[in-house]
């Protein structure tokens, strides 16, 4: 059992992928179940901008991904993108960096579906008999450096655009904040507001028009501000990664395969991360050695098995 000792802006979360409603950065939240030993669109915590603290009472797992800083007992500090090892009686702190996001699962078999707001004192429930299983499997459930989810000052997404190309808008924007609810984007030029008539309820991913900035719904909203675009779950989650001030720039497009071809390519990734755990784990089982090889100023790693 985990016990929340203090937080701010984190959820509990379950997406299945079908509609993409509750969850903002989809490809890392289902990483972080996959490190965990659960199924990807099992439920875990997501923090926007915020952090939080659990006691933990038993030894337990904790995979974590995204923008974070993760700290056990105020003193020892782990990697993110890796399932992390934490004793009896810690006190385990993640927060995410630079207003980005973070995602944080445990093996459990915890029953939930949808959005909901932490608070101090709400419980997670850990299931003991996963992570005793998970323990000889350590060493494997990492994720290599060259598929990790970037998080960059400079931002590149496409989004489907809803209104005539004859309307204005600009191809670059800065980040000047974020909320549970939304991603803020000042404009680099001029928008023209009074051309911009779609009319339809924001959902995560919607691009709509504010005064003086753009924002980008992270979650089911009743803003009635009027939708330009549209943009899928690798942009949403590269943009909610991101830094504020960060520069974004939008290739615009007026196919509606946009959104569809991001969704597609995001199984693509998700299965692939399947099998590269899938992998190391049964090499680690087998008594595999992790050697990290440098070709042409490039990293490579591999798991080694003696002969």
């Amino acid at each position: 059992m985990l016990k929340v000792k203090s937080v701010h802006n984190a959820f509990l979360v379950q997406d299945n992928f079908e509609y993409r409603r509750t969850v903002v950065d989809s490809l890392s939240y289902a990483i972080a179940n996959l490190l965990a030993g659960n199924d990807e669109n099992s439920p875990a915590i997501e923090i926007l901008n915020g952090y939080i603290e659990l006691e933990v009472n038993k030894p337990a797992l904790i995979a974590v991904t995204g923008s974070a800083a993760v700290s056990i007992g105020g003193k020892r500090e782990e990697r993110p993108w890796r399932l992390i090892p934490v004793t009896p009686n810690s006190i385990v702190r993640i927060e995410s960096l630079n207003s980005g996001i973070a995602y944080v699962s445990i093996p459990s078999n915890m029953s939930f579906s949808g959005r909901k707001k932490l608070s101090k004192g709400s419980i997670l429930d850990i299931d003991e008999g996963k992570v005793s299983d998970l323990l000889d499997e350590l060493p494997a459930r990492r994720i290599p450096s060259r598929y990790i989810p970037p998080s960059s000052n400079k931002v590149k997404i496409k989004a489907e655009l809803l209104v005539d190309r004859e309307v204005k808008i600009p191809k670059l924007f800065v980040i000047k904040g974020k909320d549970p609810h939304s991603i803020s984007l000042s404009p680099i030029g001029s928008i023209d507001i009074s051309r911009h008539n779609v009319d339809s309820e924001p959902i995560p991913g919607s691009v709509i028009v504010g005064n003086p900035n753009v924002k980008v719904i992270t979650n089911p909203s009743s803003d009635d501000s009027p939708i330009v675009a549209e943009i899928g779950p690798l942009s949403l989650g590269a943009l909610a990664r991101a830094p504020n001030n960060a520069i974004v720039k939008v290739k615009y497009s007026t196919s509606e395969e946009v959104k569809s071809q991001e969704v597609l390519r995001e199984v693509e990734l998700i299965d692939r991360i399947k099998l590269i755990l899938s992998n190391a784990c049964s090499a680690v089982r087998r008594g595999a050695k992790l050697v990290r090889v440098r070709v042409g100023g490039s990293i490579f790693e591999a798991w080694v098995e003696e002969i």
